[in-house]
């Protein structure tokens, strides 16, 4: 639960307030002349909804990109083998590193 504060009491008790919000993981609606400024929340709070969910989003924004790309140019790949191509970049790679040293 929110507990509001105006910006006059922030700065009266800005330690006090600090130290509630790490040890007791209180948050705070920060206000000035009645209008929502801020939110004071704890660190693992802000890493849990805001970071982790960024990540997620960005997740899902990827795998919509992907299979889009699916849809657009999976039939290409039709009967493709990817093991087969990547071992043969492999041997490719290590016949020129090879090359290289003799």
């Amino acid at each position: 639960m929110l507990q509001t504060v105006n910006v006059l009491k922030v700065r009266e008790k800005l330690g006090a307030i600090l130290d509630s919000v790490a040890d007791q993981k209180k948050r705070y609606l920060i206000q000035r002349m009645n209008k929502d400024l801020a939110i004071l929340i704890p660190v693992d709070l802000y890493e849990e909804k805001v970071v982790e969910g960024n990540a997620c989003l960005k997740r899902q924004e990827a795998s919509q990109k992907i299979d889009e790309w699916r849809e657009k140019f999976g039939w290409k790949l039709a009967g493709w083998d990817s093991t087969a191509a990547i071992r043969k970049m492999r041997d490719e790679r290590t016949k020129e590193l090879l090359g290289r040293i003799a």
